[in-house]
């Protein structure tokens, strides 16, 4: 490895056998914009990667970059009970929680999942400044679309729709991680409560809330039709749900994507799962979509959901000390238990 004369920029994703091709091309698109005067460590997290997959992954490394391969296996196995996995999530999807205990040698890490395309250079999302933030992440522009859904980040999850932000694309303060116990309380969060919707991002959300460095939406930009989008701010596309160019036709910015497959010893394995992508695999999947978005309306109105067990439950409870404490006072104390009333009639 040459003098250094940049930035060390370290990089975590998590990928399986079956999402290794499409791994391949998210790190095609960040070695053809990285700065040559910055070096890339590129760690891929696994429980199962062939060697086979290992070796075409790694004949993509360049002058300036390395890349790593690590078990995750012992690690999960003692906990794997407890994680919640549905349809196309696998409990890769979980591995950032343990990377900032796994690897102390890092305050800061850049962490991507493996269906995006990079178009600057990654280094400029890993220069953003934290301080007391957990996280520096873009909002989840799925909710710019469906109403339901942000029903559902603000009634079950008591978080601001607005200020609800994508996990698949993330900056993460591993200094604070370490330091607050995060994977800790990530686990008893899950221990206590099942998102059923997006799983890691919900729960990565209510624990990160209020702690957050917003970065621009074309740093986690959904490959579907956004009209208040301004195309110019551009910079990592992330084909997430079922947006997939291997999936479908009319995937917004699938020219990227085609253009990096072009470059990865993957080209005919992807070619062959589009072509392996059926009508009747389709149709299963906008199935299990409608199906996803019935759960979303019933967790926004479960009486038992994160919001009104733990959130409301606390509200209650100041709205029970306050009319006792004003139920001591005589005329005042009456007036004041009405308006008290009033206020919390809601919570």
């Amino acid at each position: 490895m040459s003098k250094i004369k940049g930035l060390k920029v370290p990089v975590f994703l998590a990928s399986d056998d079956n999402y290794a091709p499409f791994l391949a091309v998210t790190l095609k698109s960040i070695f053809e914009h990285a700065s040559p005067e910055n070096f890339y460590e590129i760690i891929i997290l696994s429980t199962d990667l062939s060697k086979e997959n290992e070796e075409k992954i790694n004949a993509l490394k360049t002058d300036n970059s390395s890349i790593r391969f690590v078990s995750m296996k012992e690690q999960v196995e003692k906990i794997k009970s407890i994680f919640p996995i549905r349809d196309y999530y696998s409990i890769e999807t979980y591995y950032r929680i343990f990377i900032a205990d796994l690897f102390p040698q890092y305050d800061k890490v850049v962490y991507l999942d493996c269906d995006v395309v990079t178009l600057v250079d990654i280094a400029d999302m890993y220069r953003v400044r934290l301080g007391n933030k957990l996280v520096a992440a873009a909002h989840e522009d799925v909710a710019d679309i469906l109403e339901i859904y942000r029903k559902y980040i603000r009634y079950a999850l008591d978080c601001n729709p607005k200020k609800y932000f994508s996990a698949g694309i993330l900056l993460m303060n591993t200094k604070l991680f370490r330091k607050e116990q995060f994977a800790k309380k990530f686990i008893n969060l899950m221990s206590k409560y099942t998102f059923r919707i997006t799983q890691d991002e919900d729960y990565l959300n209510v624990l990160c809330k209020g702690r957050i460095r917003k970065l621009d939406l074309g740093w986690n930009r959904g490959a579907f039709p956004l009209g208040s989008f301004d195309e110019k701010e551009l910079k990592i596309i992330h084909y997430k749900l079922n947006w997939k160019p291997w999936k479908v036709d009319d995937a917004s910015y699938q020219e990227h994507f085609w253009n990096y497959v072009e470059k990865t010893p993957y080209k005919e394995e992807i070619l062959r799962k589009k072509s392996e992508y059926t009508d009747e695999r389709k149709q299963k999947d906008a199935a299990d979509f409608q199906r996803l978005l019935c759960w979303v309306a019933e967790d926004a109105e479960d009486p038992n959901n994160y919001r009104n067990a733990e959130v409301m439950k606390g509200f209650r409870k100041i709205r029970r000390n306050v009319l006792h404490v004003m139920g001591k006072v005589s005329y005042v104390g009456r007036f004041f238990m009405y308006v008290g009333r009033s206020i919390f009639r809601t919570a």
